[in-house]
């Protein structure tokens, strides 16, 4: 008996996943420039000063850190699942370096164990967790506009706030939680099966009808939507995550005035500091919402040098993205580090 054979044009999915491609594409686009610019990048040099203005920026950068887990107990607060800020802040910091992790899930993790531990369900967890980069994407850009008009940019970003009036910001968290539950579904339940607990998923999986009931799984939980339900705009959270945004932005100013004073002086001042601004926000955002490498890997730093390459020579431009990738991943690590005994003490 045999087999029809195979169209000549059978659609075909590449090997690997859109995040993968992303990540490599962008990687590939920097390699590019940076063998365009070696010669340029060779005469940079970092004095005495500009060491410190780096070690500042470290510094500035983690404070952001601590400003985003207070954005997020501002967050779970306006949700009416509050915890207390003794609570919700080391975890927050201690589970925001697992954002590294291939897979991209793994601070969701671990934050949704410690609320899972708490009595929270997944429904709520997955609720708490999501806004929060939501939020940070709407407060990165609604900052674009003080970089000016820039070809209509000043005038679109704003609209994003659209996304956070409950007609459409339900419907996405909701999908997105879905897509969240599916990825989470087997860390989830290792560490279910090792405390012996049960963490419910909200929804089955797409072969669930076709699977024997999973009894974890037959659990009732608590929906995002019902999480949500009657809630307006989160101003205070947005305004807070606003903060956070400025915050990041103040450690990227400080590892970029170690080379700006020689290559733009014109950005030297409130005016060029808006321009940096605008490019470091639309650049921050588009690492947090795009697929791509973990902790947007790539996707900001290529975002960043297509946005102020028109007004930062390519060289020092490279040099201050390649900076702040290294004091923002210290920070993260800093922060993880004072959080992480914090955080054991209050479990």
């Amino acid at each position: 008996m045999s087999s029809d054979p195979p169209p000549l044009f059978a659609r075909s999915r590449p090997p690997g996943s859109l995040r993968l491609w992303i990540s490599l594409a962008s990687l590939l686009c920097l390699a590019w420039a940076l063998q365009g610019h070696v010669e340029e990048l060779r005469t940079l040099r970092i004095d005495r000063s500009g060491w410190l203005q780096l070690a500042v920026a470290v510094m500035l950068t983690t404070v952001s850190v601590a400003v985003n887990g207070f954005a997020w107990w501002r967050l779970l607060a306006w949700l009416e699942q509050p915890l207390p800020f003794s609570f919700a802040l080391p975890l927050f910091c201690s589970t925001n370096l697992f954002k590294y992790i291939p897979g991209g899930i793994w601070h969701f993790v671990g934050r949704l164990r410690s609320l899972s531990q708490r009595g929270w369900s997944l429904g709520a967890g997955l609720t708490g967790v999501l806004l929060d980069p939501l939020l940070i994407a709407v407060a990165g850009l609604l900052l674009v506009p003080l970089g000016g008009f820039q070809q209509g940019l000043g005038l679109l970003c704003p609209l994003a706030v659209l996304v956070l009036l409950p007609r459409w910001r339900d419907p996405l968290i909701e999908r997105l939680a879905r897509a969240r539950s599916r990825q989470l579904k087997r860390p989830l339940a290792r560490q279910r099966s090792a405390a012996g607990g049960g963490v419910a998923l909200p929804w089955p999986s797409p072969s669930a009808a076709a699977a024997p009931a999973d009894p974890v799984e037959e659990t009732p939980t608590e929906a995002p939507t019902a999480v949500l339900l009657g809630r307006g705009m989160p101003w205070g959270p947005l305004l807070c995550q606003v903060g956070f945004v400025l915050a990041r932005f103040l450690g990227f100013l400080a590892c970029a005035l170690v080379f700006l004073p020689a290559a733009a002086p014109q950005l030297i001042g409130p005016a060029g500091y808006g321009v940096l601004l605008a490019g470091f926000a639309l650049a921050y955002t588009a690492g947090l919402v795009v697929p791509g490498a973990p902790g947007g890997l790539g996707v900001f730093e290529l975002t960043l040098v297509v946005r102020l390459g028109g007004v930062v020579p390519q060289a020092p431009l490279l040099a201050i993205a390649f900076c702040y990738r290294l004091v923002s991943s210290l920070a993260d690590l800093l922060a993880a580090a004072v959080a992480w005994p914090l955080s054991r003490g209050t479990d």
